[in-house]
């Protein structure tokens, strides 16, 4: 019976790891009936087989992956073959979380055994339940830690994540070995720094596959930008053909009627006449007046920063701002950006976050009465910085709490996605800048700053006019609050 009661305990542990692992790596949300549902049939089918584990020796771990495939593809919603590789690779985190939990509390086991030498089976009993709650919280742990708190973060959304299921196989099959074959300690040895290794392999697979998933991502944004950059050229390019045309046209006909009606000022003597005149020349100045504004307006240049990508980003949002009526201005250098690219952070992943901060500006100032929207670049105490500036809304309290942990968003109606805002924390992260969010009063020309420090220190700060309401409110240890007057 005792045996009974470590089977479930053993197998429980290893489904909820599993579990869990397998939602995070689905960004899975809110717990729905439906994950009820079948995590209770998981549970069910999981304390059937250990009850009757004895007859399934030693094929009780391929049963429980079989089983655990199906339900957790209704569950998260996951095509088969995805959720076949997925599951795969939970078994083999579980697996060794399982492994090193027993290595680390080998001593307290060996102590609980000799005190409780009268009562073996309790003791064992009891081992077995404290590896399992100490796996459980040791991949809690593992991924909430910055690095591993996304999951695999769409990683296997592409075709490179062989390496990631052949080291889990591995995981499992050693983890087999080490539990049903009767080996010497000699070999034990040996398979446990083989399991150390394949953990450690798969923490750097998830680390390679990361950073290239944000490339990938800031590649699909460059061209978005510079698609959009081509069209409004385009734009630019048919309206000034428009303008020259319309100042071809109007000079012509000056060139023809001007000195016609200065003769015809100097003959004409009656008042009425006069009026008349004078109301025929103010009518072609104002259409003389107007095209060459026109043609003005749309002759104007960003300065270039060197950098086609970011310039093309820097035209795209000039429009954008145009489109909602507002004002784009900017403060910056070539040498702030030459600087910064590529010592500090690449062109790709720069220009990912000045379009997610910009573009975010841009939709949060349109619903204000003054949109304003300004990019700032420099140098501070030696530290290279890129800072947004806007007109729209302050942040809600609850968007500080999760902000750089889920993707959040004020637009949710409006189809908003939080991906902009988390972009710009992964990316920070990968080259440990700071975020520094700055809340100015409510007659401010600008209502906020969001600025990007690359000081290596890897802090999110808040310095605000509400300060001593958000340190009432925030939960958060990490994130430092200072008043705007003191910051």
């Amino acid at each position: 019976m005792t045996q009974i009661a470590i089977n479930i305990v053993k197998n429980l542990a290893i489904i909820v790891c599993a579990t869990y692992v397998f939602c995070i790596a689905r960004q899975a949300g809110r717990i729905t009936k439906l994950q009820i549902i079948c995590f209770s049939l998981l549970t069910a089918a999981t304390t059937v087989i250990s009850i009757f584990q004895s007859h399934f020796v030693p094929f009780q771990i391929i049963i429980l992956i079989l089983i655990f495939i199906p339900i957790m593809a209704v569950c998260c919603k996951t095509r088969l073959s995805k959720a076949v590789e997925l599951s795969v690779i939970s078994f083999g985190f579980s697996y060794i979380a399982f492994s090193i939990s027993a290595f680390i509390l080998v001593v307290p086991i060996a102590f609980l055994q000799k005190a409780m030498e009268k009562s073996p089976h309790i003791a064992g009993l009891l081992t077995f339940i404290f590896v399992a709650v100490f796996q459980i919280l040791l991949t809690f742990l593992l991924f909430k830690s910055k690095r591993m708190k996304n999951g695999f973060c769409n990683i296997l959304s592409n075709d490179s994540s062989s390496i990631g299921l052949v080291t889990s196989i591995l995981i499992i099959l050693v983890y087999f070995c080490i539990n049903y074959i009767d080996i010497e300690m000699y070999y034990y040895l040996i398979f446990y720094a083989m399991l150390i290794i394949c953990f450690f392999i798969l923490i750097l697979w998830r680390h390679d596959q990361l950073n290239k998933s944000y490339i990938k991502r800031a590649l699909v944004k460059q061209n978005e930008l510079l698609e959009s950059a081509l069209l409004q050229k385009d734009t630019v390019i048919d309206s000034l053909r428009r303008d020259n045309d319309s100042l071809a046209s109007v000079i012509h006909r000056d060139n023809k009627l001007l000195p016609a009606m200065a003769m015809a000022v100097r003959e004409q003597t009656s008042p009425d006449n006069k009026d008349e005149l004078a109301e025929s020349i103010e009518d072609m100045l104002g259409e003389r007046n107007e095209a060459l504004k026109n043609y003005e307006a749309q002759g104007k240049c960003i300065e270039k920063t060197g950098f086609v990508s970011i310039d093309a980003l820097l035209l795209y949002i000039t429009g954008r701002a145009e489109e909602i009526k507002g004002e784009f201005s900017y403060s910056f250098t070539r040498k702030d950006f030459s600087s910064l690219i590529p010592d500090i952070i690449g062109e790709r992943e720069l220009v990912t976050i000045l379009a997610d901060l910009l573009e975010n500006s841009v939709i949060a100032s349109e619903d204000c009465e003054e949109k304003h929207i300004r990019l700032e670049t420099g140098n501070n105490n030696s530290i290279n910085f890129v800072s947004v500036l806007d007109s729209g809304k302050e942040f809600e309290p609850s968007v500080f709490e999760n902000m750089g942990y889920k993707k959040i968003t004020t637009r949710t109606k409006t189809g908003g996605s939080g991906i902009g805002l988390m972009s710009v924390f992964e990316f920070a992260r990968a080259c440990k800048a700071s975020i520094i969010i700055e809340e100015y009063e409510p007659d401010s020309q600008f209502s906020k700053k969001i600025t990007v420090s690359f000081d290596r220190k890897s802090e999110l700060k808040i310095i605000s006019h509400r300060a001593e309401k958000l340190q009432r409110i925030l939960t958060r240890p990490d994130v430092i609050i200072k008043s705007l007057n003191n910051g």
